[in-house]
């Protein structure tokens, strides 16, 4: 009887972790490879905050922007990639910027009307000498043009 306790108990954690996971998802509207939600989780050694956004003007500029913040006594990368959808997607524009425990890039760029386009943001913590000790891939809302 306790051995069926167990195993119910431990279907039901699983089934409210996977249930948690999607509502994050659905609330940020981003996606985050080895995560689901835009608020960057402990297991990311240095790193305190990552983020970033997309917006497009009517005269077709691409307003991009990133921020990575570490803890002190590391430095934050963060590499912006702007992509377009052609049937697969490819980066037409990358930026990069290192700096002492917050790293910010606001970047602007002019696209072509007919696609749709989005940010893949990788984020790193570094150590000083420049070796990476962690980093986070995410990707903004696709955005039409």
């Amino acid at each position: 009887m306790r051995k069926i306790i167990v195993i119910l108990l431990s279907g039901i954690m699983l089934f409210s972790v996977n249930v948690f996971a999607e509502t994050a998802e659905t609330e940020t509207g981003k996606h985050m490879e080895s995560s689901y939600c835009s608020t960057i989780v402990p297991y990311y050694t240095g790193i305190v905050s990552a983020n970033n956004n997309l917006n497009i003007t009517a005269s077709g500029s691409a307003e991009c922007s990133a921020k990575t913040q570490t803890d002190s006594g590391y430095d934050a990368k963060v590499k912006i990639e702007l992509q377009q959808k052609n049937g697969s997607w490819s980066t037409i524009k990358t930026w990069t910027n290192t700096n002492d425990k917050i790293a910010i890039l606001s970047k602007s760029y002019s696209v072509s009307k007919g696609y749709l386009y989005r940010l893949k943001t990788t984020h790193y913590c570094l150590d000083k000498t420049g070796k990476t000790i962690s980093s986070i891939n995410m990707y903004s809302d696709t955005v039409e043009y």
